[in-house]
């Protein structure tokens, strides 16, 4: 089945899966558990753009360095800096 099972789903709580995703999840993790400390080039043509509309430090460093540790690029803004963005373009 592998990763096919969220493909253009959305999920806003963890209520959103069943067991059947959670084993899918978990087998998906351990076999990718031996990349965790080493760094890819998968993703080297790949740019990931964050945007935070609240502050969230853990999260938007665990995002970047996911992507960096994938090859890839990481652009973004967040706070503040979003909000002003935001009401320049209307």
């Amino acid at each position: 089945m592998g990763s096919l099972v969220w493909f253009n789903r959305d999920v806003i709580s963890v209520l959103d899966f069943g067991r059947e995703d959670f084993e899918v999840l978990f087998s998906e993790a351990l076999s990718m558990e031996r990349y965790a400390k080493s760094r890819l080039d998968i993703l080297s043509d790949k740019v990931l753009a964050l945007a935070f509309f609240e502050p969230s430090t853990r999260t938007r460093l665990s995002f970047e360095t996911a992507m960096l540790r994938l090859g890839g690029r990481v652009i973004g803004f967040s706070g503040t800096e979003l909000r002003r963005w935001l009401r320049a373009r209307t």
